[in-house]
């Protein structure tokens, strides 16, 4: 079982998405950013 996240982590782990996401977009347009890419910047 995995343990619990804080909201504080999750509100961290959300942020982090979304600046990873947002430099992606600049960099590729958001027609070539996908999940894979996002996930492999995290």
């Amino acid at each position: 079982m995995r343990p619990q996240l804080t909201e504080t982590e999750i509100a961290d782990f959300r942020r982090r998405l979304c600046d990873v996401a947002e430099r992606l977009f600049v960099e590729r347009g958001v027609e070539g950013v996908t999940m894979r890419h996002i996930a492999e910047r995290l």
